[in-house]
């Protein structure tokens, strides 16, 4: 009798064990804690204009309005449908974080169904602040009182190749697209320090002046300075004019113009 009840009982046992379990219910589909697209009445995209190539993400923003007078608005990131125009100029992921590689104007816009939304305008510019070092040569010079002068700015004191090399720094700030700081250029004759001041254009490039007084001497200037920085802003290629007032020996004043180039000026860490 004992032998027939532990038989019974293992047989339940494993009939108990081999039940499959029961199946886990899907879970629930998140809740859109958005209006329905009839309800809305107007989509504006908040957030800040200006975006640095490379740099930490700009955090964007919807506001969906139901009603805007009062104003009743739900600020959304994740249900909303991002786009960029023009396509590819930047990024933007389901959570509103844009991001940008290359310089350039755009436009950040959202959607939620069929109701479209607003957009806002954003500029994606280089990040030059910082310190910067590097080497320029005079490629054209003209004005000189005595006709060898500008080759003696150009070349080595023998006349040969390669060109003489020039170094100088420049330490900037940068505030959107606005730029100012200090050009410092290193002469056995003594350092030359002008302010500058410029801006970055769309296309990324920085365009810098400088005009530093002199006494009686009409002042130094630095002209035209156009620069482009590589993708990841760590070197520095571009140009530059100099007019720079003088006195021959005998009290005559003149002006040396010289066109400058330089490539690879690196970013000082």
């Amino acid at each position: 009798m004992r032998a027939a009840l532990l038989v019974l009982a293992l047989g339940l046992s494993a009939c108990h064990s081999s039940s499959p379990a029961a199946p886990t219910p899907p879970p629930a589909p998140p809740v859109s804690p958005l209006p329905p697209s009839s309800s809305i009445v107007q989509i504006s995209v908040t957030g800040g204009a200006w975006l640095v190539v490379n740099g930490s993400p700009l955090q964007m923003a919807a506001r969906v309005y139901t009603r805007l007078n009062p104003p009743e608005f739900i600020e959304d990131t994740e249900h909303v449908t991002w786009s960029i125009d023009p396509p590819g100029a930047a990024a933007i992921d389901r959570t509103g974080r844009l991001t940008a590689a290359a310089a350039g104007a755009f436009a950040v816009g959202a959607t939620v169904g069929d109701a479209s939304g607003g957009s806002l305008q954003v500029r994606a510019v280089p990040g030059y602040a910082g310190n910067w070092s590097g080497e320029y040569v005079v490629t054209r010079c003209s004005g000189g009182f005595d006709f060898r002068e500008c080759g003696r700015i150009m070349f080595q004191s023998d006349g040969s190749s390669p060109r003489r090399r020039y170094p100088f720094t420049l330490a900037l700030s940068q505030e959107q697209d606005q730029i100012t700081g200090t050009l410092r250029e290193m002469r056995l004759s003594g350092d030359i320090v002008a302010p500058v001041t410029g801006l970055i254009r769309v296309n990324g490039s920085l365009v810098i002046e400088a005009t530093v007084p002199q006494g009686d001497h009409e002042p130094f200037r630095v002209l035209n300075w156009s620069s482009s920085a590589n993708g990841t802003a760590t070197t520095m290629s571009g140009a530059f004019t100099q007019i720079e007032p003088r006195r021959s020996p005998f009290g005559n004043p003149y002006a040396i113009r010289t066109e400058q180039g330089f490539s690879n000026a690196s970013r000082v860490q």
